[in-house]
């Protein structure tokens, strides 16, 4: 029994309606406040508007956004947003797991700059500018976060291994 050829992945749609749903609750609650007259609600009802409102409206773009996030696929690994286009999974030379906070992959790799979108300049991350500063800091990598993904952080570590695992496997059998 083999696994699927390909798999997508997009933004979960609960999670991202309850985030929506929380920060409309938060700005009925400061609207209230400020209604009702009591004291600091005039001052804080902006920012929480501001604040909550953009959060919300971002939760619920990504709701209905149903375009792929991320694209594994026997060829290799597509982040559609950053890579222009598929990276192959020869290039992939260690994953690392980060579960504090959001659950996230790290994909270190090769050499990242023929497959990056020209349009994606991310020199103000602060790998990058440790690693302008510390020689040897900053390893071409790339964050894949699990959480608010329509699949479990399982499921995408358990493909993304079986994707990597065949694609190494097919390449020292293609050595001998």
């Amino acid at each position: 029994m083999s696994g699927p050829e390909r798999i997508e992945l997009r933004h979960g749609r609960g999670r991202n309606l309850a985030t929506a749903a929380l920060c409309l609750a938060l700005i009925g609650l400061f609207l209230w406040r400020r209604l009702e007259g009591r004291t600091g609600g005039d001052l804080l009802f902006l920012p929480a508007l501001l604040l909550f409102g953009a959060y919300g409206g971002l939760a619920l773009l990504r709701a209905f956004d149903r375009r792929p996030v991320a694209v594994l696929d026997r060829e290799g690994l597509h982040l559609p947003d950053r890579l222009a286009r598929p990276l192959p999974w020869r290039e992939l030379v260690e994953v690392q797991e980060r579960r504090f906070g959001r659950t996230r992959l790290l994909l270190y790799v090769r050499d990242l700059g023929p497959y990056r979108r020209p349009d994606r300049v991310e020199s103000w991350r602060i790998e990058a500018i440790l690693g302008k500063l510390l020689p040897g800091f900053e390893r071409p990598r790339l964050v894949l976060e699990t959480s608010g993904l329509d699949r479990p952080h399982r499921a995408i570590r358990e493909a993304l291994a079986a994707f990597w695992g065949k694609a190494r496997a097919e390449g020292e059998r293609a050595l001998r």
